[in-house]
């Protein structure tokens, strides 16, 4: 619940926090680095290729050639030229194979399309969720900080014994209870940062991504 509540008022309340790194750079460095995109866009190439010859197959060919010949009354020569244009009959047949090549070559950019955004969507799909830890770890620290404040308080109280050993014991209890949700904060941003490396098979940048708030509740928005 108090988890909850955080990321909430991250949400409404936080302007702006960021790192080094520049999401939309990392995203670029992920795509082009992305083997089933290469192997997608290997096959948008092929499928190019194949329209072109498709193509050059059907259009008409011009061919000439230039001979020098004589005759009786012209000892001397003179140049023949000849122009040869040989053309196709534009049947069904042909219009219906350049027609399914094309179709072959809208097919090849739609899927690699469809990988892009796949690959994108989830590595900012966990990209969000490390900021969003990371605003909450922020805010843990702050109440870490306070506990630790108000445990030296009370044991200063505690030695001249003007308060109860049962609050001594809780407010140890709170400091333990923060460290905990600290280190399981971490561990889910250590998760997600492998998740999104296995994803991309791309390093996740050591300084971190940026992201600001305005755009991850965009991106939030978006998925609703």
């Amino acid at each position: 619940k108090s988890l909850g509540i955080l990321l909430f008022l991250f949400l409404i309340s936080v302007k702006v926090f960021a790192v080094d790194e520049n999401y939309k750079f990392f995203l670029k460095e992920v795509i082009s680095n992305s083997e089933s995109i290469k192997s997608k866009e290997a096959l948008v190439n092929a499928e190019e290729l194949n329209e072109l010859s498709a193509k050059l197959y059907a259009i008409p060919k011009l061919s000439g050639t230039v001979t020098q010949k004589h005759t009786r009354i012209n000892t001397q020569g003179y140049i023949e030229s000849r122009l040869i244009l040989n053309s196709l009959l534009f049947d069904d047949v042909t219009l219906n194979t350049l027609k399914s090549q094309h179709y072959k070559l809208l097919g090849a950019l739609v899927d690699l399309d469809k990988e892009k955004e796949t690959i994108v969507s989830s590595v900012m799909s966990d990209q969000i969720n490390i900021s969003l830890y990371e605003k909450l770890r922020s805010n843990a620290q702050i109440l870490k900080r306070d506990s630790e404040k108000l445990h030296a308080k009370i044991n200063v109280k505690d030695e001249v014994g003007i308060i109860k050993e049962s609050d001594v014991k809780l407010a140890e209890l709170l400091v333990q209870k923060i460290d905990n949700e600290i280190y399981n904060i971490d561990r889910v941003i250590e998760q997600r940062k492998l998740d999104i490396e296995s994803k991309a098979l791309y390093p996740y940048p050591a300084r971190g991504i940026t992201i600001s708030s305005d755009k991850v509740s965009q991106l939030l928005s978006l998925k609703k």
